[in-house]
């Protein structure tokens, strides 16, 4: 992004409004306050209360019926699982390979392709959802809390909340798209969290007092930006901080993450199965039940995995023979690295 765009997003996530020109006038739309968020939830329940057994059927309905018509299935739903899991793997793979330039641009190049297609199966599963209650509820949420949130450039309501629905809906119709719009700030959220101007008043303050004390009056832009901004604190202040490179690149850096994430859900799992078992080292044996085994095994990583099945390989060719752990080839293996290290030790 060009500084003066960056800049012009600050200002607006600064000053929490939305300002907007229709008919030579300015109007603006100011950050929601919770019993407008209040009110506004109230009017949806009602609203939406009305139409629940006639023209709307729920999220959980149109599943179900998009699944039977072969539009959208549950098959769809697991390929797509798979497909968004492999987002995290190619970026792990991005971050492992962060300074050997080809193997990255080709890792980025996989993952362009993959999102296109992950955006097209998103568009098909979503393309009917507007027919949902919950669709109904959202929008009409939505709208009333932009119409409550609506003045004039002297600070002058538009709407009156006891009459909202009887009053001429043009004004809210330009408001809501104005509001609607900039959601187009979301994908460069990332890049002004860690950039300036914002960095200069984040970095100057403590926490969220950027935008005064109440958290709960934060609007959704507001909130986001201070998430990215946190994380990227905690990211400096790790003990495994990535390169400052790193930092700049959004894949490399969510690689960076998971990999971390990883780490730390196998060592929680380690130790949980170690105070579980009452023992502890390198092996641990646990009895499971058959539905559980996988997630013991699953405790360990790639390459205890493969030396583990491995193991079992070497014993299942034994035809029913007694073999000793002593035989089993990783252990020779590791028995003869350290014979070698005695000998150049001595």
């Amino acid at each position: 992004m060009l500084d003066h765009e960056k800049a012009t997003i600050v200002e607006k996530i600064l000053s929490g409004t939305v300002f907007f020109r229709t008919r030579e006038v300015i109007y603006k739309i100011a950050s929601p306050t919770r019993e407008t968020r209040g009110l506004a939830d109230f009017l949806a329940n009602e609203a939406s209360q009305d139409l629940n057994f006639s023209q709307l059927i729920t999220k959980e309905e149109l599943k179900e019926t998009l699944n039977s018509k072969g539009i959208w299935t549950y098959e769809d739903d697991s390929k797509l699982k798979i497909s968004e899991d492999t987002i995290e793997e190619i970026q792990i793979s991005i971050y492992k390979n962060f300074f050997h330039s080809k193997a990255k641009a080709s890792l980025k190049r996989r993952l362009i392709g993959l999102r296109q297609a992950i955006s097209q199966a998103n568009e098909k599963k979503s393309s009917l959802e507007n027919v949902t209650l919950e669709a109904y509820f959202d929008f009409i949420k939505d709208r009333f809390i932009v119409g409550m949130s609506l003045y004039d450039i002297n600070n002058n309501k538009i709407y009156d909340a006891e009459n909202f629905f009887n009053q001429d809906s043009l004004m809210l119709d330009k408001a809501y798209d104005a509001w609607i719009t900039e959601y187009s700030m979301f994908p460069h959220l990332r890049e002004v969290s860690r950039t300036n101007p914002w960095k200069s008043y984040w970095d100057s303050c403590q926490s969220n007092s950027v935008f005064g004390p109440s958290t709960s009056e934060l609007n959704i832009f507001q909130r986001n930006i201070i998430l990215f901004s946190k994380m990227y604190d905690n990211a400096r202040q790790s003990q495994e901080v990535p390169p400052d490179e790193v930092f700049e690149d959004d894949d490399a850096f969510d690689g960076w993450m998971a990999v971390q994430r990883k780490e730390a859900e196998k060592n929680r799992g380690k130790n949980n199965a170690d105070k579980i078992s009452g023992q502890k080292g390198d092996e641990i044996f646990m009895v499971t039940g058959k539905e559980d085994k996988d997630k013991v095994f699953n405790l360990n990583d790639h390459h205890e995995r493969m030396t583990i099945k491995n193991k079992l390989s070497e014993v299942q060719s034994a035809g029913g023979e007694e073999i000793k752990e002593s035989q089993l080839s990783d252990v020779q293996m590791r028995l003869q690295k350290e014979l070698a290290e005695m000998v150049t030790n001595r």
